[in-house]
């Protein structure tokens, strides 16, 4: 993106990199194999500002990264910051995750509704961060059509009840997409919508009453009660003009036991905690087992996971359940620069 190469460069080393910024000084400590760290520091300098800015938000703080390399994606707040630690390298998933914390630090942060309003920084944060990657450049039409789809494999592939942070996350975030498809651009937008209710929560000095949020979405008032509220099944129908909402086979990736990571410098993996009603056990894996060149794909679950033990080699599906939902495509010739919502 243009912005990426106007962006001034205070300091830079491969280690530390500070940038200027509309809203002060970002700088990132990095400490990691897997990311360029000018390029890294560049992007999320840019994310902050346009998400800042985008929710109104006039934060000039310092502003500081720390990024390093870890065995599992996890990004969170850290005083005036973040924690960024990188499973693999500074990816899409990587500035989405980041792009979902920074916006949460403003929805969070000052929006507050009666109730259990999970869903406003969990879903809402979300479609911002979605749409303002889009826009800038750094998720592409790809990328936005496969996270949508994870969401819409969720609703069909877990339990309510007991993975209910993960459900409702995926409800809330299309939720928000189809709400904002439907609404388009203008006074009515979700981005509106959004505004109004932060100003709200400023002037109320607490939480949105439930009677102002359902006034506010008008005719839309029953579909967030019933995706939301009562988790009906139901999918989005408009995400946009750059994806589109088709039916497919989802199923859920599962090694059946505990599987360390990273694996890529195991040379053996001892099986702990075996499942046993998982597809492993039904294989023949039992508990304790030495397991050599265990390899399977998370991304690729209709792939079988396959394992040796000593001369035997084992051979088991990838998934322990299975079923049909909403999936997402991208739409041919759609223009990556429309994918967002327009601003």
């Amino acid at each position: 993106p243009s912005e990426l190469a106007t962006t001034a460069v205070l300091a830079g080393a491969l280690d530390r990199v500070a940038f200027e910024t509309r809203l002060g000084r970002d700088t990132l400590h990095a400490c990691t194999e897997g990311a360029d760290a000018r390029w890294m520091a560049a992007e999320l300098a840019l994310m902050r500002t346009r998400i800042d800015t985008w929710l109104g938000g006039l934060d000039a703080e310092p502003f500081h990264v720390l990024a390093h390399d870890a065995e599992s994606l996890s990004v969170a707040r850290s005083g005036a910051g973040l924690v960024v630690e990188l499973e693999r390298a500074w990816n899409a998933e990587a500035r989405l995750a980041s792009a979902h914390v920074l916006a949460r630090r403003w929805i969070g942060g000052l929006l507050r509704f009666e109730g259990d309003d999970r869903w406003a920084t969990l879903g809402l944060a979300r479609w911002v961060a979605l749409t303002r990657l889009s826009e800038m450049g750094l998720l592409s039409p790809e990328e936005l059509a496969t996270d949508l789809t994870r969401h819409e494999a969720a609703l069909v592939l877990y339990d309510a009840t007991e993975d209910e942070e993960l459900v409702l996350l995926a409800r809330s975030t299309l939720f928000a997409f189809d709400l904002a498809a439907r609404r388009g651009n203008g006074d009515g937008s979700l981005r509106a919508l959004l505004l109004a209710w932060l100003a709200a929560a400023e002037d109320l000095r607490g939480r949105v009453p439930r009677e102002r949020l359902l006034a506010d979405l008008a005719d839309d008032a029953p579909r967030f009660a019933a995706w939301i509220e009562s988790r009906e099944s139901t999918h989005a129908l408009a995400a946009g003009p750059c994806v589109r909402h088709e039916t497919g086979v989802h199923r859920r990736f599962t090694w059946g036991f505990d599987v360390p990571r990273p694996r890529d410098a195991l040379g053996a993996v001892v099986v702990r905690g075996l499942v046993e009603t998982s597809p492993a056990a039904r294989a023949g894996v039992n508990e304790g087992d030495v397991l050599h060149d265990l390899r399977g794909d998370s991304n690729h679950p209709e792939r079988p996971i396959t394992a040796r033990r000593g001369e035997r080699t084992l051979r088991w599906p990838a998934f322990d359940r299975q079923a049909r939902g909403g999936r997402w495509r991208v739409v041919a010739g759609a223009d990556p620069s429309r994918c967002a919502e327009p601003r």
